[in-house]
Protein backbone atom coordinates (compact mmCIF):
# COMPACT_ATOMS: atom_id res chain seq x y z
CA UNK A 1 0.00 0.00 0.00
CA UNK A 2 1.08 3.13 -0.78
CA UNK A 3 -0.04 7.08 -1.23
CA UNK A 4 -2.59 5.51 -3.93
CA UNK A 5 -4.35 3.66 -1.40
CA UNK A 6 -7.32 4.86 0.22
CA UNK A 7 -7.01 3.78 3.79
CA UNK A 8 -10.88 4.28 4.08
CA UNK A 9 -11.91 2.02 0.96
CA UNK A 10 -9.62 -0.49 2.67
CA UNK A 11 -11.40 -0.39 5.92
CA UNK A 12 -14.89 -0.42 3.72
CA UNK A 13 -13.69 -3.87 1.75
CA UNK A 14 -12.54 -5.46 4.84
CA UNK A 15 -15.67 -4.84 7.06
CA UNK A 16 -17.85 -5.62 3.62
CA UNK A 17 -16.15 -8.84 3.71
CA UNK A 18 -16.97 -9.84 7.10
CA UNK A 19 -20.51 -8.48 6.80
CA UNK A 20 -20.94 -11.13 4.11
CA UNK A 21 -18.77 -14.07 5.78
CA UNK A 22 -20.98 -13.55 9.39
CA UNK A 23 -23.42 -16.78 10.28
CA UNK A 24 -25.81 -14.35 11.63
CA UNK A 25 -26.04 -16.32 14.94
CA UNK A 26 -25.06 -13.22 17.21
CA UNK A 27 -26.73 -9.66 16.75
CA UNK A 28 -23.84 -7.91 17.15
CA UNK A 29 -21.77 -9.22 14.56
CA UNK A 30 -24.72 -9.65 12.10
CA UNK A 31 -26.20 -6.42 12.56
CA UNK A 32 -22.86 -3.93 14.09
CA UNK A 33 -20.72 -5.49 10.55
CA UNK A 34 -23.57 -4.08 8.49
CA UNK A 35 -23.80 -0.65 10.31
CA UNK A 36 -20.11 -0.51 10.12
CA UNK A 37 -20.54 -1.38 6.48
CA UNK A 38 -23.31 1.27 5.56
CA UNK A 39 -21.40 4.16 7.75
CA UNK A 40 -17.91 3.32 5.39
CA UNK A 41 -19.85 3.67 2.31
CA UNK A 42 -21.69 6.71 3.76
CA UNK A 43 -17.86 8.42 3.94
CA UNK A 44 -16.54 6.78 0.70
CA UNK A 45 -19.69 8.16 -0.77
CA UNK A 46 -19.08 12.04 0.35
CA UNK A 47 -21.75 11.98 3.02
CA UNK A 48 -20.27 11.33 5.48
CA UNK A 49 -20.16 13.32 8.70
CA UNK A 50 -17.95 14.07 11.81
CA UNK A 51 -20.74 12.13 14.01
CA UNK A 52 -20.04 9.25 11.69
CA UNK A 53 -16.57 8.90 13.19
CA UNK A 54 -17.74 8.23 16.42
CA UNK A 55 -20.23 6.04 15.74
CA UNK A 56 -17.27 3.79 13.76
CA UNK A 57 -15.12 4.06 17.25
CA UNK A 58 -18.23 3.14 19.30
CA UNK A 59 -19.83 0.24 17.16
CA UNK A 60 -16.36 -1.21 16.49
CA UNK A 61 -16.00 -1.46 20.20
CA UNK A 62 -19.47 -3.08 21.16
CA UNK A 63 -19.04 -5.31 18.09
CA UNK A 64 -15.88 -6.86 19.10
CA UNK A 65 -16.82 -6.93 23.10
CA UNK A 66 -20.76 -8.63 22.78
CA UNK A 67 -19.63 -10.79 19.23
CA UNK A 68 -19.83 -14.82 19.98
CA UNK A 69 -16.68 -15.74 17.87
CA UNK A 70 -13.58 -14.88 16.36
CA UNK A 71 -15.33 -13.29 13.20
CA UNK A 72 -17.41 -10.64 14.61
CA UNK A 73 -14.70 -10.13 17.98
CA UNK A 74 -12.06 -9.41 15.18
CA UNK A 75 -14.22 -7.75 12.20
CA UNK A 76 -14.11 -4.15 13.60
CA UNK A 77 -10.14 -4.31 14.01
CA UNK A 78 -9.46 -2.59 10.21
CA UNK A 79 -11.67 -0.08 11.07
CA UNK A 80 -10.28 1.07 14.58
CA UNK A 81 -6.88 0.54 13.59
CA UNK A 82 -7.50 2.67 10.29
CA UNK A 83 -9.22 5.41 12.80
CA UNK A 84 -6.37 5.43 15.19
CA UNK A 85 -3.10 5.69 12.86
CA UNK A 86 -5.34 7.44 9.85
CA UNK A 87 -7.72 9.55 10.86
CA UNK A 88 -6.28 12.22 8.97
CA UNK A 89 -7.89 10.39 5.56
CA UNK A 90 -11.21 10.00 7.62
CA UNK A 91 -11.27 13.28 8.25
CA UNK A 92 -10.60 14.24 4.77
CA UNK A 93 -13.17 12.48 3.64
CA UNK A 94 -15.37 14.30 5.77
CA UNK A 95 -14.43 17.82 6.51
CA UNK A 96 -12.88 18.59 3.13
CA UNK A 97 -14.90 16.07 1.36
CA UNK A 98 -11.78 14.62 -0.47
CA UNK A 99 -9.97 11.35 -1.12
CA UNK A 100 -6.36 11.96 -0.74
CA UNK A 101 -5.56 8.85 -2.79
CA UNK A 102 -7.92 9.61 -5.90
CA UNK A 103 -10.02 6.41 -5.53
CA UNK A 104 -13.29 7.02 -3.99
CA UNK A 105 -15.19 8.37 -7.00
CA UNK A 106 -18.08 10.54 -4.99
CA UNK A 107 -14.70 12.66 -3.82
CA UNK A 108 -12.83 13.31 -6.67
CA UNK A 109 -13.84 16.88 -8.21
CA UNK A 110 -15.73 17.56 -11.37
CA UNK A 111 -14.02 19.17 -14.17
CA UNK A 112 -15.80 20.55 -17.09
CA UNK A 113 -14.44 21.87 -20.11
CA UNK A 114 -16.46 23.85 -22.63
CA UNK A 115 -14.74 24.14 -25.96
CA UNK A 116 -15.04 23.45 -29.75
CA UNK A 117 -15.69 19.74 -30.79
CA UNK A 118 -13.34 18.74 -33.67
Amino acid sequence: MDNTTCIVDIARYFIAFCADESCGLCAPCRLGTVQLEEILNRITGGKGTLEDLDKLESLGEVVQQTSLCGLGQTAPNPVMSTLRHFRDEYLAHVVDKTCPAGVCTALLPVEVTVGKEK
